[in-house]
């Protein structure tokens, strides 16, 4: 085999998890939001506010006048070695949690979730409801370079998500592509960019595949998305969908003996 998952037993280096809200929460919303810098501090030593700035010419003086609202806020948890290991990120529209030290999708989801009910506890009952909701998952795969630089080492050439032309491109080389599909009653968008290029790992330059597979579900004018995490709960239950179907596209990606390597099938 000439990859390796950039973990080993695994190749997932980030996990997220986002949310859009209409309307933008207003500064009294906000303002409950960034509250969470105190309840989530042992989980998340590092905050962040983000500042919006505005600028505009007084009519009358011809004077710039400078404003200051809030634009929300970051936390953070770092691992031992100064990488980050958790993020938040709130802003007036948007609310995404970034897990950067996946083990398995059980214990993530779990963690994910006890910080998710803490920040709707701070939504519920405001004007704000839910627009729409995802997951991204984005999964490394390293080359060896002793070995010969070969397409079918980490992908099935006959998968439905690579283009036949990726395949005379020789190493360097990314394919794109977006398409729907029915999620109960929703529409889930899967937007999968796929990239072969030189990144700075452990300080030096190496070949890495990368597949950046975001799936997002969006409202019907019909639904109404409830905040509730609740095993049986829609968001709940759709999260769990969008895992699986992330995994559906992994195998169908890769080749089996990778496939088998990351365990997608267990």
């Amino acid at each position: 085999m000439t990859f390796h998952p950039i973990n080993n037993a695994h190749a997932i280096s980030e996990m997220v998890v986002h949310f859009a809200f209409v309307p933008p929460f207003n500064s009294e919303t906000l303002n409950t939001l960034l509250s969470l810098k105190d309840e989530l501090k042992a989980d998340f030593p590092k905050s962040n506010e983000l500042k919006h700035v505005s600028f505009t010419i007084d009519a009358n003086t011809q004077k710039q006048v400078v404003e200051q609202t809030i634009g929300g806020i970051t936390l953070e948890r770092y691992n031992t070695n100064g990488t980050p290991s958790w993020v938040i990120n709130i802003t007036n529209e948007n609310i995404s949690i970034h897990c950067l030290s996946y083990t398995r999708w059980e214990n993530v989801w779990a963690e994910t979730c006890k910080y998710l009910e803490k920040i709707f506890k701070k939504i519920d009952g405001t004007a704000n409801f839910l627009q729409g909701f995802g997951l991204q998952y984005t999964d490394k795969f390293v080359f060896e370079e002793d070995k010969p630089y070969s397409h079918g080492a980490l992908f099935k050439t006959n998968s439905n998500y690579l283009n036949a032309n990726s395949f005379d491109c020789g190493d360097r080389w990314h394919c794109n592509s977006g398409w729907f599909e029915k999620l109960d009653t929703s529409r889930c968008l899967h937007q999968l960019n796929i990239d072969n290029s030189q990144v700075l790992l452990e300080g030096k330059m190496q070949l890495v595949s990368t597949i950046l597979h975001n799936a997002v579900v969006l409202r019907e004018p019909s639904e109404q998305f409830n905040l509730s995490l609740d095993k049986d709960a829609h968001l709940n239950t759709a999260f769990q969908q969008l895992h699986i179907k992330n995994k559906a596209m992994l195998s169908n990606l890769l080749n089996e003996e990778m496939a088998n390597r990351i365990q997608l099938k267990s």
